[in-house]
């Protein structure tokens, strides 16, 4: 109920459950959500940050009364409200800052980390310099869980996306080669190489000597880390050499390789090799789960690219490990969010009645990344579907109500694709937010169906208006009619834009002063244009145009 709720009254500030509820009749305190009773208390308090988003005057009033709750995993919900709040909201005020730094430093954990992802969610891609100061030293710090660390790695990783920052990349590399392998194996890992990769979304070949380091750590974890790192410098860029090297890597079979190994092996040794076997190998399949996440990275944003890779992807389900179908839908997802194609969603459909649970919760929330924000009748009703077929398991029932919320987030009006201006500029903090939530999703019982089901609100920065709305020169709104596609249907501004919709100007009195028509546009009136349709030397302009003729 509290995702359903947080993500289709998104941006809207007046639902009934959170923020229009009286004192102490709040949902907060009913929350009875998935997983840990207190922990849902957090998620609950934290999804007045997406009803009031974007809201900083009005929504920071609401809030705010629940900072002085004794209950403490109700503030830490109050605190990561605060940073969705101000996600992409850049205002002299500075609020989150004011009111968060001081708790980086908290006793208490749950504080401490809703403190620390409320920062790094309300900054994000904006590479201020005062935060890495307040973030830094609880990467290096050996002293603090790893939890906390790669959450922090995380936030650095949200603020300085793209930025390459040499400080932030030296700090996380030393503190993989010094924590022992006991805190490398722990699931936190994935978090930290992902902080690590984030600051490289998009520089193509300046990763290589971050690259080259990650090669000398003796763990698993560096593999994962060169993945992520690779694939979020080249994000987007459909280089195909990189693509063929991720599909080599999730064409090994680790167990195949394994048997082999032991057949050759003494017998003797046979019984000490199914020891380590037993040990190492949760974490050494982790990176094929990544390189099928890089596929989707590097071949979304182009047309071509994505269809081929779908095809791949078709042949990673038939023959790969499970860990590998698991990621596949994650994978769809990723490609095409909020572009629900007809191909993407019978696919997903399929996949989400897999005998596999994890393959089935997975590709289920796919369905609602791919549908985010569209309203899309036929997707609506599969999800209706799913909820009847998944009655008695309540981890895939969770998901389709989290899908249902995704589909109708901020009542049809908001999208989650990365790509604006037609599709052509790619935006490097809503990459980050969607490869932090599907992260989460690539062990989904250690994260969002434990205790972390906050990590959905990651989704925050990639969440944008697809609207188009014409304004004057005084930022006014100035209604004009557009044509969207190229139908002969005319509406006012504003209008919706989906994904792959343009929109062009159906009169002529007016002219834009961007090339492309959608988010917020100024236009302002033809010059030529006179009283009662004259031109400036007299001529009627009809007279005119037929003169030319």
């Amino acid at each position: 109920g509290t995702f359903v709720n947080a993500f289709v009254n998104a941006g809207f500030g007046n639902d009934k459950l959170m923020v229009e509820a009286e004192e102490g009749n709040s949902w907060v305190y009913k929350n009875k959500d998935h997983g840990d009773y207190l922990a849902g208390m957090m998620s609950a308090a934290a999804s007045l940050g997406l009803g009031l988003l974007w809201d900083t005057d009005v929504g920071l009033s609401h809030i705010d009364r629940y900072t002085y709750s004794p209950e403490e995993w109700i503030k830490a919900g109050a605190f990561f409200a605060t940073g969705l709040l101000n996600a992409g909201v850049r205002t002299e005020a500075d609020a989150a800052l004011a009111l968060l730094a001081e708790h980086v430093e908290n006793k208490s954990v749950p504080l401490k980390i809703a403190a620390i992802m409320g920062l790094g969610v309300a900054y994000a891609g904006s590479h201020r310099e005062d935060l890495l100061n307040l973030l830094l030293p609880a990467v290096a710090d050996d002293g603090v869980s790893m939890e906390i660390a790669a959450l922090s790695a995380l936030a650095l990783g949200f603020v300085f996306v793209g930025s390459g920052n040499g400080e932030i990349t030296s700090t996380i590399l030393q503190t993989l080669m010094e924590r022992d392998d006991a805190a490398l194996d722990e699931k936190w890992g994935r978090f930290m190489a992902l902080g690590l990769a984030l600051l490289y979304v998009g520089l193509q070949d300046a990763s290589d000597a971050t690259l080259e380091t990650l090669k000398a750590i003796q763990h698993p974890i560096s593999r994962q880390a060169q993945i992520l790192v690779e694939v979020c410098s080249f994000v987007a860029t459909g280089n195909v050499l990189r693509v063929q090297r991720l599909l080599h890597l999730c064409g090994e079979h680790l167990d195949a390789l394994k048997e082999k190994e032991q057949a050759e092996s003494a017998e003797g040794k046979k019984d000490e090799t199914k020891d380590e076997k037993k040990e190492d190998k949760k974490p050494d399949d982790t990176f094929q789960s990544f390189a099928v996440l890089g596929i989707a990275m590097i071949a979304m944003g182009e047309d071509i690219g994505a269809e081929m890779s779908m095809r791949q992807f078709n042949h990673l389900m038939h023959y790969g490990d499970p860990i590998i179908r698991k990621s596949v839908p994650l994978a769809l997802g990723l490609i095409s969010a909020s572009n629900p194609q007809l191909p993407v969603l019978d696919t997903l459909s399929k996949y989400s009645h897999d005998h596999d649970l994890a393959v089935a919760l997975n590709a289920i929330f796919a369905m609602g990344l791919v549908g985010a924000g569209t309203n899309n009748a036929r997707l609506a009703q599969m999800l209706r579907q799913l909820a009847g077929y998944y009655y008695k398991e309540p981890d895939c029932l969770f998901m389709v109500r989290i899908a249902q919320g995704l589909v109708h987030m901020g009542k049809g009006t908001i999208g989650i694709n990365p790509f604006f201006s037609d599709r052509n500029i790619m935006s490097r903090p809503a990459i980050a937010g969607l490869l932090a939530t599907i992260m989460a999703f690539t062990d989904a019982k250690a994260f969002v169906l434990d205790k972390y089901h906050w990590m959905l609100y990651f989704l925050v920065t990639a969440m944008y208006p697809r609207f188009l709305i014409t304004l004057d020169e005084n930022l006014e709104s100035n209604p004009v009619t557009v044509r969207v596609r190229s139908g002969f249907q005319t509406h006012q501004t504003p209008v919706r834009l989906g994904t792959t919709e343009r929109a062009e100007l159906a009169t002529e009195e007016f002219i834009p002063y961007a090339h492309v028509l959608e988010g917020f546009r100024y236009i302002t009136e033809e010059p030529w244009v006179g009283e009662g349709g004259y031109d400036a030397d007299g001529f009627t302009i009809k007279g005119d145009m037929e003169h030319e003729y």
